[in-house]
């Protein structure tokens, strides 16, 4: 899902319960333009709450999961990623251009456009 700029905002739901999050965000679905979710809300209500926001709202999720392992890790993240709607996902930069440059290849259509035109072009200069 591309990420189509309305609003500019994109909302942070960073709650751990699945009743709190829904509550929010049929609030405020009209003012975003998409969700970011993190680990409290997968951790405490399981990866599938994704799909569930994706469903019910229709915003692209911003997978706010830091990621900054090592790649076979990294690469079983963007897996179950990419198998629960997840739009984008966050991941540091710190992790070294290697790392990274992995991550923006299994990312394939994970990451935005401009993001991934961003990490490319970065990836090209190191």
């Amino acid at each position: 899902m591309e990420l189509v700029q309305n609003t500019g905002i994109i909302f942070s739901l960073d709650v751990i319960r699945r009743e709190e999050a829904f509550g929010i965000t049929e609030e405020i679905n009209e003012f975003i333009d998409a969700i970011k979710v993190g680990y409290l809300l997968v951790l405490s209500c399981g990866i599938g709450i994704i799909d569930e926001l994706k469903k019910e709202f229709g915003k692209p999720i911003l997978a706010d999961f830091k990621v900054a392992d090592v790649p076979v890790t990294n690469k079983k993240i963007f897996e179950l990623c990419k198998m629960h709607s997840v739009d984008a996902v966050m991941v540091h930069g710190f992790i070294g251009p290697v790392t990274l440059n992995m991550c923006v290849e299994e990312a394939g259509d994970l990451l935005l456009s401009s993001a991934r035109n961003k990490a490319q072009t970065r990836g090209q200069d190191t």
